[in-house]
C-alpha cells in the first residue's frame, strides 16, 4: 500500500491484517493521493467509515482499540448531542 507506507512493516501484524482487503476495492497507488498521515486515520473519519453501510467499513470499528480518534478524543464517554440530564444519571 503504496499510500501508507508506514504499513510496509506492519502489515503482517495479527491486527494489522484486516487492511488487506481494503486493496480489493481501492487501488494500491491512489493517483489522486499525494501525500499522507501516519495512519489510514489521519486522512480517514473513522466514524464515517465504520457508521457507512459496508461491513468491511464497520469492521473497522476494532481499530479503536490502539488508534485514538480524532473525532472522539475531546468527547466523554455517554454524553451525545441527544443526551438529557436523566439519560447521562442512569448510566452513571
Amino acid at each position: 500500500m503504496s499510500c501508507h507506507p508506514i504499513l510496509k512493516e506492519s502489515i503482517k501484524e495479527k491486527h494489522h491484517q484486516i487492511l488487506v482487503s481494503c486493496v480489493e476495492c481501492h487501488t494500491k497507488t491512489p493517483t489522486t493521493m499525494v501525500e499522507c498521515g501516519g495512519d489510514c486515520f489521519a486522512c480517514h473519519s473513522q466514524n464515517k467509515l465504520i457508521e457507512s453501510n459496508r461491513v468491511e467499513h464497520q469492521n473497522l470499528a476494532s481499530c479503536k482499540k490502539c488508534h485514538i480518534n480524532k473525532e472522539d478524543i475531546f468527547k466523554t464517554p455517554g454524553i451525545n448531542e441527544g443526551s438529557t440530564l436523566v439519560d447521562l444519571l442512569k448510566n452513571k
